[in-house]
């Protein structure tokens, strides 16, 4: 229950944004802060329940969002799993779009839920995984910077966050950041569960993240809807 979307700069980078939705009976998410594996620093909110992460970016402007595919026909077994948010995290200190794309395929994904996943490089490429429990398959191509989810009437929610982007570029190749910001903040009255800030009577957006990657530096901008946002940032490498 997610909506990702993406734009890269003319002077080299990328700017991102993420709306996290989740169920009322999860617990609290963690803000981000800048931590550091094997000398390298990376930034991710957590999931207060698990401890995993649906987003993160490093010094080496390599961004990974994960998102949970409901599409998907298989459904993950009881028993020794993971959460998909280890896989994230996992990649923490790939210095390469390819690297994190390896990481991920090293895991153990038949432990973990279905899901689909963009990796960012630091110059804006992505590449997007869909594992569905057989394999890791690496999606083609559609022309929109764009992923969305929905636990609830899926295949029309997902359809209708997608023809309000489509909306939004207008026949662009891409949007401005500021139009980015403004589609993550939309809400819909009378449609709650269809809209990117979305609110349902058992569910809800819990926070909107956008990722500022240039060539000097990063920045991850974190704000709980309802509360005061906050930055974190570090050097690029």
């Amino acid at each position: 229950m997610c909506t990702l979307t993406w734009s890269v700069v003319r002077e080299g980078g990328y700017d991102l944004f993420f709306n996290r939705d989740e169920l009322n009976t999860r617990g609290a998410e963690l803000p981000p802060r800048v931590e550091a594996r094997d000398g390298i620093e990376f930034a991710a909110p957590r999931d207060g329940d698990r401890g995993g992460s649906w987003l993160l970016v490093n010094a080496h402007g390599v961004t990974v969002a994960l998102l949970n595919d409901y599409g998907a026909r298989w459904r993950l077994s009881s028993g020794d799993t993971i959460s998909r948010g280890a896989l994230v995290l996992a990649c923490a200190t790939a210095a390469t779009m390819a690297v994190a794309v390896d990481l991920i395929r090293r895991m153990p994904l038949e432990r973990t839920g279905a899901f689909k996943v963009v990796v960012l490089g630091a110059d804006g490429r992505h590449r997007r995984l869909r594992w569905a429990g057989e394999a890791l398959v690496e999606e083609t191509e559609d022309g929109l910077a764009f992923e969305t989810s929905s636990s609830f009437d899926t295949e029309a929610v997902c359809a209708a966050r997608r023809r309000e982007f489509e909306m939004l570029l207008a026949g662009r190749e891409q949007a401005e950041r500021d139009e980015l910001a403004a589609f993550h903040g939309r809400h819909d009255t009378a449609n709650g569960a269809a809209s990117v800030l979305m609110r349902r009577a058992d569910a809800r957006t819990r926070s909107v993240t956008r990722v500022s990657v240039r060539a000097a530096r990063v920045e991850m901008y974190y704000e709980a809807v309802g509360l005061t946002g906050m930055t974190v940032g570090f050097s690029r490498l």
